[in-house]
């Protein structure tokens, strides 16, 4: 093959144009998910995606890498936030349904309790006459 037909590669795939817009549609998806769902993995990816459109500043390889050093680190603490997130929701619902057993519990004896108490209350009143 001769090095005259060899096409060199670009940094980026995608034109600046389609890179802008897939940045800006990630942005504002990302947002829109944390707005409603409110997880911090959301918030972390809506800032990375278009932290990529740094790359466009300069063709420097070294500079393009630690871009992508970057991003790596900011999916690396999505991806911890994410399950640190998990782990906490797992255990607040665990924490809920022991309390709401909990209570339960303590509803059901008191209304035992409260019953003895009437039919106590209740023979005290009413004193049995012999006939």
């Amino acid at each position: 093959m001769n090095t005259n037909e060899i096409v060199q590669p670009n940094l980026f795939p995608f034109p600046f144009p389609v890179h802008l817009i897939f940045s800006c549609l990630a942005l504002f998806f990302f947002i829109i998910l944390y707005l409603r769902d409110r997880k911090t993995y959301q918030l972390i990816f809506a800032f990375a995606m278009p932290l990529s459109l740094v790359i466009w500043i300069t063709n420097n390889r070294t500079f393009f890498y630690f871009v992508g050093l970057i991003e790596l680190v900011l999916i690396i603490i999505a991806l911890v936030s994410n399950i640190m997130q998990k782990v906490k929701s797992k255990n607040s619902q665990n924490e809920n349904v022991q309390a709401e057993s909990l209570n339960d519990n303590d509803n059901s004896e008191i209304s035992i309790s409260d019953t003895e108490d009437n039919s106590i209350t209740t023979d005290e009143n009413n004193p049995k006459t012999e006939e």
